[in-house]
């Protein structure tokens, strides 16, 4: 019998997105595939120690189960336990198992839920990663203008969260992440904003069915924005009709997806004239 074990998976859910493509590309090859996840990065990741663990833990353990069994409850997966061997992230795994990276498509799974009926619209996600702040200060006079045109053909749903929790992984990063919902807000008239965001993210985690209907949304929208890297990146590339992203990280894996590449669906760029002139095409 031919197995597959890797150990167990990173817990972020850009990585579990990037892992059910890679595997499923690679499925056939085996009679079982097993999988579990390496819960014991939270404690680097998440304020473990915090008086509140306790209740956002039970939060956790329901979303890694919930979407244990969304991606690999049927053969030849087999789920099982949380593992303390941790198999090492996207990365690693292409480069071990010799995978070309692929843009991940798995809005099959995810985009579950109730349509908006609020005729056309635009996606906005708040968070970014992997972006200094300054690169979106550079380029926001231009995209704001570009936004407001878009915004008198199409309603702007705002989807993400108001306040990114700095949770332990952040602060050791340069950049950090941080969000754009106060910009949106403040740069877009009220009547054209339907706003779908929720308090705070970070050290909280959200429930797979509002993932599920936020991928929804994505993916019935004109088109989804992102910027930088990270979940949004991760979710808009992988469920929306159509993605448009301005990003600056030099991960060698979004470089071979992503660089002087574009698809039916996706156009996310490290160029930022680009970035605009591709928005432009909706005025």
């Amino acid at each position: 019998m031919n197995v597959l074990d890797f150990g167990g998976l990173p817990t972020s859910l850009g990585e579990i997105i990037n892992f059910k493509h890679h595997l499923d590309a690679i499925k056939h090859n085996y009679d079982k595939i097993i999988i579990s996840f390496h819960t014991e990065l939270w404690k680097t990741g998440l304020h473990t120690n915090a008086s509140d663990w306790h209740v956002k833990k039970a939060l956790w353990d329901k979303y890694i189960k919930d979407i244990g069994q969304l991606f690999f409850s049927q053969p030849p997966y087999e789920l099982r336990p949380v593992s303390t061997k941790f198999g090492g992230d996207i990365n690693q795994f292409i480069a071990t198992m010799n995978i070309r990276p692929q843009k991940s498509e798995v809005g099959h799974l995810l985009c579950k839920g109730t349509p908006l009926n609020i005729g056309e619209y635009i996606v906005i996600t708040t968070k970014t990663r992997e972006f200094h702040r300054h690169q979106f200060d550079h380029i926001a006079p231009q995209f704001w203008s570009i936004i407001k045109e878009i915004s008198k053909k199409y309603k702007v749903v705002i989807l993400g969260e108001k306040m990114v929790e700095m949770r332990k992984e952040y602060m050791g990063l340069n950049p950090r992440p941080f969000g754009i919902y106060n910009d949106i807000v403040n740069n877009l008239p009220q009547e054209c904003i339907v706003d779908l965001s929720v308090p705070a993210l970070g050290e909280t985690v959200s429930d797979l069915s509002k993932i599920q209907q936020d991928c929804l949304i994505m993916k019935e929208a004109k088109f989804t924005i992102s910027f930088g890297c990270g979940g949004n990146h991760c979710l808009s590339a992988a469920v929306s009709d159509m993605a448009i992203g301005y990003r600056t990280d030099n991960f060698s894996y979004n470089d071979t997806i992503f660089n002087h590449r574009e698809y039916p669906n996706a156009i996310i760029t490290k160029n930022p004239e680009h970035f605009l002139q591709t928005l432009r095409h909706y005025i």
